[in-house]
């Protein structure tokens, strides 16, 4: 969890888990691992340097995780981006209040996002993205379960898929998806307010 700054989850050369705090208060970080979770919670950041958007000292939040990690990551971060390298056993649930997303090759992934853009490389077993505003875009999809992806504000641009069955909706936009497969039994549901849809499959 993190008040404000920038969170990167980056690939360990190493089978350890290594966290670096980069701000004014690393006092404040608390690490806790049970259960196969870790929890980081750096989210006791004073706000005493807040003046109308000067001299706000963000802190970003590195963790180095290895590259065959295949836990659950759960990241709760208000503002700042979060970007994640290729953990493709990994799961991860997002819940974003301001700030971009970036996710390499993942598993799962559950992000919540309300301003900011998501921006993933590629999902291997299931998705779901709610986006408030901002453009999502996905570059392969090869999904195993059923998945979502909802926009209120924003395109929507996915680019290679396996075989699956996509439905789109969009109330102010454009669609248009090259290939689907109506006899899948994994379906995509695309749904956006004001936007575009675009699957280049």
């Amino acid at each position: 969890m993190s008040t404000a700054g920038d969170i990167h989850i980056e690939e360990s050369t190493e089978q350890t888990v290594r966290i670096v705090i980069y701000g004014e208060d690393p006092e404040d970080l608390k690490v806790d691992l049970k259960e196969d979770k870790l929890t980081v919670d750096y989210s006791k950041y004073k706000h005493s340097n807040w003046n109308f958007g000067f001299h706000f000292h963000m802190s970003d939040i590195v963790i180095y995780l290895p590259k065959d990690y295949g836990h659950e990551i759960n990241i709760q971060a208000k503002y700042g981006d979060i970007a994640i390298s290729n953990l493709e056993n990994a799961t991860i649930q997002i819940e974003e209040d301001c700030g971009d997303v970036s996710l390499g090759k993942v598993k799962n992934v559950f992000v919540s996002n309300h301003y900011g853009d998501i921006q993933i490389d590629e999902v291997k077993n299931q998705l779901s993205i709610q986006s408030d505003c901002g453009d999502v875009e996905i570059n392969t999809v090869a999904i195993l379960e059923n998945s979502s992806v909802k926009n209120n504000l924003g395109d929507i641009k996915i680019g290679q898929t396996n075989e699956i069955y996509i439905e789109a909706r969009t109330s102010l936009g454009d669609i248009k998806v090259n290939r689907n497969n109506r006899h899948s039994e994994v379906m995509l549901k695309i749904e956006n307010e004001c936007g575009d849809i675009k699957v280049e499959n």
